[in-house]
């Protein structure tokens, strides 16, 4: 058997939360499940991805490289699903949308309810978070865009291509 994408999905899932249980939850399937997954991808790569700790599980120093990888490529798979809808005339899939804590408070989330109206196959998923934390989420490919603080934004452009 070969890596797929649902291994990435899982291998990053379990590493953001750091605990197979609470991945398992957002993934939908049984924490045993993922761990066989997680168990199947170790045996694929030939390597250990996760210390696995009283309190959760860490990620490796080989698995952080790996994460890297598997979070561009994941991006890419999403990008390349929408453009493929958008090109037979519907858009459909997720869309993960961070907003700053004012501007959720804002118009923004009129405008997100008119996208919802327009595209009702299109589930979109909304974040609201410190500016700093959708910038860690927006370069870990989280996040498909974010509403927030400009300051943030050109204080950060040397680490992240806009």
């Amino acid at each position: 058997m070969e890596l797929d994408r649902r291994h990435l999905v899982h291998l990053s899932t379990v590493a953001r939360h750091q605990s197979v249980t609470q991945a398992a939850q957002e993934l939908g399937i049984t924490q045993p499940a993922l761990s066989r997954s997680i168990q199947e991808i170790e045996r694929i790569l030939g390597l250990r991805c996760f210390d696995r700790l009283a309190q959760g599980v860490v990620p490796t120093s080989a698995c952080r490289v790996l994460l890297e990888r598997a979070g561009s490529l994941l991006g890419d798979f999403e990008k390349l699903e929408r453009d493929a809808q958008q090109l037979a005339g519907s858009f459909a899939g997720s869309l993960t949308v961070g907003l700053g804590p004012v501007i959720s408070a804002g118009s923004t989330i009129l405008e997100v309810a008119v996208l919802i109206a327009r595209h009702p196959k299109l589930e979109i998923r909304i974040v609201v978070e410190s500016a700093s934390e959708l910038l860690r989420r927006l370069q870990s490919y989280e996040l498909d865009f974010f509403v927030g603080d400009q300051s943030l934004m050109q204080d950060s452009r040397a680490s992240f291509e806009l």
